[in-house]
């Protein structure tokens, strides 16, 4: 069974990352968690599936309850509120080096490389280059070695479309 584990770009100053989200720059930190808060904000945002805000719970954090007002008991654990658009499933997999592979990872063999995509129920690697072209991912991934991500690295996939 696949440990689930989420990733996320929490915006932040102090973070030494830098991506890009629907062409602007974002300054932050990616951000590892076992759970995932979603808030659509509105009936229209939930109906064209549209996150207005996502939360992932710190990986390893303790996990509290407390009493709130009015009867309500509160979640008391490190959150961090991530871009949306960046949280990407872990596939239960690691590359030739032992990294994770997640979702929108840019992975290559040695000689294609391939973006990480969930589709029709199972995880497959995609040709940068083709929007129509799938391989499953097998669960022998020890060949693959990812070499960055959609947000980070956008100058692989276009060096990639070049071939």
């Amino acid at each position: 069974m696949r440990e689930i584990l989420f990733r996320g770009f929490h915006e932040c100053e102090n973070g030494g990352t830098v991506i890009t989200v629907n062409g602007v720059e974002k300054h932050g930190k990616w951000v590892e968690a076992t759970s995932l808060i979603c808030n659509f904000g509105s009936l229209e945002n939930k109906v064209n599936n549209v996150w207005e805000h996502s939360y992932l719970i710190e990986r390893g954090s303790q996990i509290g309850v407390t009493s709130g007002t009015n009867g309500k008991q509160n979640l008391i654990c490190t959150t961090f509120e991530v871009i949306p658009e960046t949280v990407c499933q872990f596939t239960g997999l690691a590359d030739k080096n032992g990294e994770r592979i997640f979702e929108n990872d840019i992975i290559s063999d040695g000689v294609v490389n391939y973006i990480i995509e969930f589709y029709n129920s199972a995880w497959f690697k995609r040709f940068v280059r083709t929007q129509d072209s799938h391989s499953r991912l097998h669960y022998n991934a020890n060949y693959l070695e990812v070499i960055g991500n959609i947000f980070k690295n956008a100058d692989l996939m276009e060096e990639e479309k070049q071939c």
